[in-house]
């Protein structure tokens, strides 16, 4: 049916439900107005009938009512729920404890004058040295002894009263000591002694105490703990000491008590009844005790010293080794920080004590003795849970020369003087040997106090302290040793190397490769300077040169860490919740963006920041190296977390902070910073607008310190960052040597595609050599 025209409209007429749309008088335009809806609701005057009604005005007076209390129900709510939920995994400082022992009597004398003390330490030359002390990588402080002492013995298990010693100080002396250790978070362990000197000198005999000693042994004699006339003054000296603010006890028998312990274990047992000793730790040495959670076991790597000669300690810590790799299997599910574990030590100071090398009885060179105690030292720390040090051992420092005086309390070597060099007059002094002294390794990277010294920091960690064990040799004997350590909850692991032979011993990398099941990782220390060196280049080629030996020079060992090395499908799977929002492509834009605002935010010039006219200069606020190390660290944190997880724009800040922090050039004042910010963002008129909207990076901000303690966090403290401009530094002095043409522009160009790098992935993909070599 074909359709039928519609007929003209009339003057007035439409033909839409729309009763205001109508042809004007020109019939060109309609006119449409839209009908005013009608008002629903009450009226004001019809309100105000019900404003008083008793009725309504209950209803309200409820609802107001029961919105407040609502509403403070969700507050409190909010509070319960920060309060209540779980706290990050810490482990307690007592399960992860690096324990320094330091003979009192032979440490530092603070005036070192020629007075009636000289040649003798004291608690103030302990007190001054505690920041070296801490440095070093201690967490706790063993000083011993702390009571007055056989003047003809000078031996901590000599004891003749339980007052605190006048020659070494004094209880006000010892309790300043106490108190500056606990000002730089270390914390104090004292004997408790069990023995006293020989002889009627002793405070039991002076008290007249009958069977209060057991038979004499040697220059010490056993207390009879069975006897409450001998447990009465030990608690009162154990409260004395809680009051001064000593942290631990060890119940020190010095290796006399032998296996009749229980004795002692029902002293410890009272001890932990006391409610004012409560909150002290019980440790002993004692060989027959077992652990019954009351004591901690302090035991020997290597035993009493029975053993000696090189393989028979080799055999010994590798059955130890074993027990401790077992027992870190059978605990690397557990949290709670409060697993009992053996606290392992290397050698004492008392009269049956000894220093390592003295069991090294069939190893004739000094050199070649230091070396291998420097060794077994590095293995002490690389174990899990708690250890003790003895003094001297973070030098690698040897035992004085046999003679009347005990060859295992040497003075402490601080510097190559002749106080330390001559024959002293009281106490052993340790055999010499080149750059044997504290002032000479500190100043050396590569020397036995700094490998110690980072290992001793890497044990602060709590991961690394609740952390597994693995061990194998890579050698058909001893030889060639590895042990590996995966942190708990860590993403990395560590690696040691050790070569026990006095010749070298070589492997290749493929072999390296599977027995540390990585092939990428970086050498955290090394013994030897040129070998480690020579070894991180070869580890760089990788693959290409899989077959290539690495050959360990003679005692010597290599610290190994996986860390912030990452391979490429571990780095996308990471950035997984981001890639669902984002293409790859996108992802990264992003981050040249803000490695781009990084880098202009660090190039600000100081007279362009500085409040004041006079104060600036005309040079950036940071350096390239701050620059880049600010633009590695934002990558590794975004390399783990999402971009939600903390405004980008913050973090940029705080990276720029901590660099600048970490590679010493000076703080950057809030005003600095905010400055910088400000004039960076103006630069990117696009998103000035947004983040002038969205983002309040004010001084407050700055200055609150969560963003940088979120950051340090995530890099697991991991601050120091390797680039690869001293490769090129290096690159182009060889070049200049082979009379390459054109070198200085060469590496200009190569410079400044390294700049570039730091745009894109290559810092966590690459080892630095590589990218170096790579440009």
């Amino acid at each position: 049916m074909p359709p039928i025209p519609d007929g003209p409209l009339e003057d007035g007429k439409t033909e839409n439900d729309l009763e205001s749309a109508k042809f004007t008088k020109d019939k060109e335009t309609v006119d449409v107005v839209q009908p005013t809806a009608k008002l629903i609701g009450l009226t004001k005057e019809q309100l105000e009938q019900y404003r008083n009604d008793p009725f309504w005005k209950a209803i309200r007076y409820a609802l107001f009512i029961a919105f407040w209390l609502v509403w403070l129900a969700m507050f409190v709510g909010a509070i319960l729920i920060v309060i209540m939920s779980p706290k990050c995994v810490d482990v307690e400082w007592q399960n992860k404890m690096t324990v320094y022992k330091i003979f009192s009597l032979a440490y530092k004398d603070v005036d070192n004058k020629l007075d009636s003390n000289a040649g003798f330490g004291d608690f103030d030359g302990i007190k001054e040295k505690l920041g070296e002390i801490k440095q070093m990588g201690i967490s706790v402080i063993w000083p011993t002894p702390i009571l007055n002492y056989d003047k003809n013995k000078l031996s901590p298990e000599a004891i003749i009263d339980l007052e605190i010693s006048t020659e070494l100080g004094g209880q006000e002396s010892f309790k300043e000591l106490i108190k500056s250790a606990h000002t730089k978070d270390l914390k104090v362990l004292v004997d408790l002694p069990l023995t006293v000197a020989s002889g009627n000198g002793n405070w039991v005999k002076q008290k007249e105490i009958k069977n209060g000693l057991l038979t004499p042994t040697g220059d010490a004699t056993l207390l009879n703990l069975k006897n409450p006339e001998i447990q009465e003054p030990l608690l009162a000296l154990a409260r004395n000491f809680a009051k001064l603010g000593v942290d631990a006890l060890n119940l020190a028998d010095y290796g006399l008590l032998g296996r009749n312990s229980e004795d002692l274990i029902n002293f410890a047992n009272k001890i932990n009844l006391d409610p004012e000793l409560k909150n002290i730790h019980i440790y002993s040495e004692a060989e027959g005790i077992q652990n019954n959670g009351n004591i901690n076991l302090i035991r020997p790597l290597f035993g009493n010293g029975e053993k000696k000669g090189f393989n028979s300690l080799l055999t010994k810590l590798n059955e130890n080794i074993d027990s401790i790799d077992l027992k870190s299997k059978n605990n690397e599910n557990n949290t709670n920080g409060n697993a009992e574990q053996i606290i392992w030590n290397i050698g004492n100071i008392n009269a049956k004590g000894y220093r390592i090398d003295q069991l090294l009885t069939d190893v004739s060179l000094p050199d070649q003795r230091r070396l291998i105690s420097h060794l077994f030292s590095l293995v002490e720390l690389f174990i899990p849970g708690s250890v003790s040090v003895l003094y001297g051992e973070e030098l690698a420092a040897l035992s004085g020369k046999t003679g009347n005086k005990n060859p295992n309390q040497i003075v402490y070597p601080w510097d190559n003087s002749s106080t330390y060099t001559k024959e002293n007059q009281f106490f052993a002094v340790s055999q010499i040997v080149k750059n044997g002294d504290y002032e000479s390794q500190i100043k050396d990277e590569h020397s036995p106090l700094k490998v110690f010294s980072k290992l001793a920091k890497l044990r602060q960690q709590s991961d690394f302290a609740l952390g597994q064990l693995i061990h194998n040799s890579l050698a058909t004997n001893l030889d060639l040793y590895l042990i590996n350590r995966y942190p708990s909850g860590s993403s990395g692991h560590y690696s040691l190397i050790i070569n026990w032979s006095g010749s070298g011993n070589s492997i290749s990398l493929k072999e390296l490769f599977n027995k540390i099941n990585s092939k990428k990782f970086t050498i955290l220390a090394s013994t030897d300077k040129n070998f480690g060196e020579e070894t991180q280049k070869l580890f760089d080629g990788g693959d290409e040169i899989a077959e290539q030996k690495v050959v360990f020079p003679a005692f010597t060992a290599l610290i190994l860490n996986e860390q912030w090395i990452l391979e490429k499908g571990d780095l996308l799977r990471e950035r997984g919740d981001d890639l669902k929002i984002y293409t790859e492509e996108e992802y990264q834009k992003l981050m040249i963006f803000f490695m781009n605002f990084i880098q202009t935010m660090g190039q600000c010039l100081e007279k362009e920041v500085s409040q004041s006219i006079n104060e600036g200069r005309d040079r950036p606020i940071l350096r390239m190296q701050a620059i880049a190390s600010a633009c590695v660290y934002f990558r590794r944190f975004y390399s783990k977390r999402s971009l939600k997880d903390i405004d980008p724009f913050l973090l940029a800040v705080t990276c720029i902070n901590l660099a600048s922090k970490v590679e010493e050039m000076g703080h950057l004042s809030p005003n600095k910073l905010i400055s910088a910010y400000t004039r960076t963002t103006k630069k990117w008129p696009v998103i000035e607008s947004l983040i002038a909207h969205n983002h309040q990076i004010n001084s407050h901000q700055i200055k609150g310190s969560e963003a940088e303690f979120c950051l340090v966090e995530m890099l697991d403290c991991s601050l120091i960052v390797y680039h690869p401009y001293r490769s090129l530094h290096q690159f182009r002095n060889d070049m200049k040597s082979c009379s390459i043409q054109n070198v200085d522009q060469l590496c200009q160009d190569a410079w400044r595609v390294c700049n570039d790098g730091m745009r894109s992935d290559a810092a966590l993909l690459y080892h630095p050599h590589m990218i170096a070599i790579g440009k």
